[in-house]
């Protein structure tokens, strides 16, 4: 997909190109393909010692990727376990539910193959020793550098010995700041909340507009 042919992408839709794109490349090619830049997330402050104040977030090129810190530190962190040594995927059954779905039937008019699925799906599965009880990772310094190709796990900075590479992700990560857009939240309404409609999130104000009748207690 031409990147210059999407124009400006402003959140809507951002999520399916990025699935829809994966989905294609995983299944027609049966290769996991590598998206030129991806962004994580942004933080507008990174507080390096006293009164030094620069921007961080973190943000994937190729098969290296910068992380910065996040609330305070309180997230720089590993989280686990993941949970899925608990129970057994049965195959056949998850392919058929994915063969039987929307996507791969549209996939399956272009050709698509599903014979490589299962090598596909365990290569995608990382599975992470017990992290270092010291990392060289030092978020709330500075932002960190990983080879996420030869370390999926995140363990081990190299920024140290690629910072050239870190310059130029850390360089084109302040580059995207701005292009930041505020965000369009609406001002908190207590009829929005969950508790009203089953506990479930929904479109509530389509109730008020066609006037269905409902009782807030």
């Amino acid at each position: 997909m031409d990147e210059y042919i999407l124009g400006p992408v402003n959140g809507g839709y951002a999520w399916v190109i990025v699935f829809c794109s994966f989905m294609c490349n995983l299944i027609v090619d049966g290769t996991c393909y590598t998206f030129g830049v991806f962004i994580g997330d942004f933080v507008n402050e990174f507080a390096v010692g006293k009164g030094v104040v620069a921007w961080a977030g973190s943000l994937l090129a190729g098969v290296y990727m910068t992380v910065g810190t996040t609330y305070n530190g309180d997230w720089d962190k590993w989280f686990g376990p993941s949970g899925r040594d608990n129970y057994t995927i049965d195959w056949k059954h998850y392919k058929k539910l994915i063969a039987d779905s929307d996507t791969a039937k549209s996939l399956a008019r272009i050709s698509a193959r599903f014979g490589h699925f299962e090598k596909i799906v365990s290569q995608a599965n990382v599975k992470c020793s017990d992290p270092p009880d010291i990392s060289n990772c030092k978020p709330k310094v500075k932002p960190c550098l990983f080879n996420i190709e030869s370390d999926p796990c995140e363990y081990e900075d190299v920024a140290g010995k690629h910072p050239k590479k870190y310059k130029e992700l850390l360089k084109l990560l302040e580059d995207y700041k701005h292009t930041q857009v505020p965000p369009k939240n609406m001002p908190q309404n207590p009829l929005a909340d969950p508790k009203y409609f089953g506990y479930a999130w929904t479109y509530w104000a389509d109730y008020l507009k066609l006037q269905v009748p409902f009782s807030f207690v």
